[in-house]
């Protein structure tokens, strides 16, 4: 394996991952089938397993990139050309539902977006705009290999553009991905107590996702104090299931965010 977390607990944590999300649509749609929006908060969660599903094969079965030798296994972009898009389809979801707060009237309908929501939106079509474009040119030009390993000589200089823009798109990805929740948690006035406090944590849980593989794999490596890679230091934080862990615990916060706003749709229309 080249370049990619190959280690059993990396990937074994994805496919938790995706198994605990998909679980959570599932409990979703079982808990509330007759709410009007019931489809959409199953569809945050179902959108996020799908990321990690593809990020689980990508990390298990295809873990060869091409970042420092021009060549990759034939199917790791198109794993990466899946994960990060259903991901960012996750977070616009749960942006239109709990940004814009669902208006408990008669028609059920969603409050009008900010400005700033269209414009976080908008970052989120341009990260998937440059990580699907330079996966698809990856796959068309990269030589592939189809195992996890490969013979090409191993010089840093050749990284293809490609591989380039898959990583710029993937780091401003994570920050965007932080970003939207935290305006989620700044722009929505909770009904309750227990809602704030599920808005913070859900952005909380966040800092050790996101920020935290920003730290260690782009901030840190280019201190004085390191002198490790973002991997080696991965490896020695335990990093893969520190981030996988918020990004579970989030996800619990969104669903129970999402009971809460679905009981209420439920009860408003009990009242009629």
């Amino acid at each position: 394996m080249e370049d990619v977390d190959h280690t059993v607990l990396g990937y074994s944590l994805d496919y938790l991952t995706f198994a605990l999300t998909f679980f959570l649509g599932c409990l979703t749609l079982a808990r509330f089938p007759n709410a009007n929006l019931v489809g959409q908060h199953g569809q945050v969660q179902f959108f996020m397993s799908i990321g990690y599903l593809a990020g689980a094969l990508g990390h298990h079965a295809f873990p060869n990139r091409a970042s420092s030798d021009n060549c990759a296994n034939v199917y790791y972009y198109l794993c990466w050309a899946i994960s990060y898009p259903a991901m960012s389809v996750s977070n616009l979801l749960w942006l239109k539902l709990d940004a814009s707060r669902a208006l408990f009237s008669s028609k059920q309908e969603l409050a009008p977006l900010t400005t700033t929501a269209l414009l976080i939106m908008v970052c989120h079509v341009v990260t998937n705009v440059m990580i699907v474009s330079g996966s698809m040119v990856c796959f068309l030009s990269v030589p592939h290999y189809s195992g996890v390993e490969d013979d090409c000589a191993v010089d840093h200089s050749t990284q293809p553009t490609c591989d380039k823009v898959v990583y710029i798109g993937e780091l401003c990805y994570f920050i965007v991905w932080f970003v939207t929740f935290l305006y989620i948690s700044v722009k929505h006035p909770p009904h309750s107590r227990i809602d704030s406090l599920l808005e913070w944590l859900q952005t909380v849980f966040l800092v050790g996702a996101p920020l935290q593989i920003i730290l260690v794999y782009n901030i840190l490596p280019y201190t004085s104090v390191w002198t490790k890679t973002g991997a080696e230091l991965s490896e020695l934080l335990g990093t893969a299931w520190t981030y996988k862990a918020c990004v579970c615990a989030n996800h619990v916060c969104i669903f129970l965010i999402s009971g809460h706003m679905l009981r209420r749709e439920s009860a408003g229309k009990k009242k009629k």
